[in-house]
């Protein structure tokens, strides 16, 4: 279950023979169907922008073939044509270089992000010219590569210094700090963007920075979604946390705060995105193959802080009241829903999509 947060920017306006190692049943090409290449097609992106893809992103008349892998074998999409078991390393290669658009969730598989890299950066376009297939392969990420880019939280009437009101771009990627645990996370998308751009001429390469995700059955907001809809039978026994106990008749959502200063907690802005704008932006994209050196923010005009977030959701479906809480708390409380992204919660980034890019991509 979700609801309509009040809390988003505007939408979108909705809208021959293979390479000698690929297969030739469903390959790609200017001449036929766009072929898209999803890894994870049952993930959170995957089947959001796979479903987008073949109902919502094409003309009339074009419908694109759909190919992946899946984390669960049991979950292929109605809508998928091709599954790919992610243990068949040649069947993943032969997708990959049979297919027009790729698709990989950096976040949550950076490895086989890599290794679809240098799959497609081995390959050797100039021997195989009977293969018209130009190539974009867009990395998915998340801004916890930006996560220590943050502003100071400020008391109310306090003014920011000298530079901590700068407003980050695309244009400021180079200079991203990110989370302790996302270093990793950071090595990738620069192999993505430095590396895979070497030859322009058959293969383009991007990288998307998503603002937090939402709507769609919900990703990092799932718990509180789930802590609002669930009703106070199911949440646990009498004798469970004493937090938990309280929640049972306060009905209140948790706001997580950190830091000493509780008068600032929730006050951190936090981009956001829905799901479905970002599967727009991410095939407009592989359909432009614009020149764009740094990659793409994706983030919508909201400028949500966590506190709107989690009232807005208590409004919809619970008794609209919130109770701030310290992480450790947090923890406590949440750990019996389902383990909460507290990193992304706590982001506190001012971020916005560049007009250049917002208007080619329609958004």
């Amino acid at each position: 279950q979700t609801c309509a947060l009040p809390i988003c920017g505007r939408g979108l306006r909705r809208v021959r023979m293979p390479p000698k190692d690929a297969p030739a049943a469903g390959a790609g090409g200017s001449g036929g169907s766009k072929k898209i290449f999803i890894y994870e097609l049952d993930g959170y992106v995957g089947k959001v922008l796979g479903e987008f893809a073949k109902y919502k992103g094409f003309a009339e008349g074009e419908t694109p073939i759909i190919c992946g892998s899946l984390i669960d074998p049991r979950n292929k999409p109605t809508w998928a044509d091709e599954v790919i078991r992610k243990d068949d390393l040649l069947g993943l290669k032969k997708a990959l270089l049979s297919s027009d658009y790729i698709v990989y969730d950096v976040s949550s598989t950076p490895k086989e992000a890599t290794s679809a890299l240098k799959v497609l950066l081995k390959y050797d376009y100039a021997e195989n010219a009977e293969d018209e297939t130009d190539k974009v392969m867009i990395g998915v990420s998340s801004l916890l590569s930006w996560y220590n880019n943050k502003v100071p939280l400020l008391d109310e009437g306090e003014e920011p210094s000298a530079g901590d009101d700068r407003v980050l771009a695309s244009d400021d990627a180079p200079e991203r700090k990110p989370h302790d645990n996302y270093k990793a996370q950071v090595t990738v998308e620069n192999l993505i963007i430095n590396k895979g751009n070497c030859k322009k001429d058959k293969l383009k390469t991007y990288v998307v920075w998503a603002g937090l995700l939402y709507g769609c059955g919900e990703d990092v907001l799932h718990s509180l979604f789930r802590c609002a809809w669930l009703p106070p039978e199911e949440v646990g026994p009498d004798d469970a946390l004493s937090l938990r106990r309280k929640w049972r008749t306060d009905k209140k959502l948790p706001i997580l705060g950190t830091g000493k200063n509780e008068n600032v907690w929730g006050k951190n802005k936090i981009p956001m995105i829905h799901v479905s704008d970002l599967a727009g932006i991410v095939l407009e994209l592989a359909k432009q193959r614009p020149d764009i050196k740094h990659g793409v923010l994706a983030v919508d005009q909201g400028e949500t802080t966590l506190e709107a977030c989690v009232t807005a959701i208590s409004q919809k479906l619970q008794s609209g009241e919130v109770e701030k809480l310290n992480q450790n708390d947090y923890l406590e409380f949440m750990t019996d829903f389902e383990e909460p992204h507290v990193n992304s919660l706590l982001l506190q980034l001012n971020m916005k999509m560049t007009l250049a890019n917002g208007e080619l991509f329609g958004y």
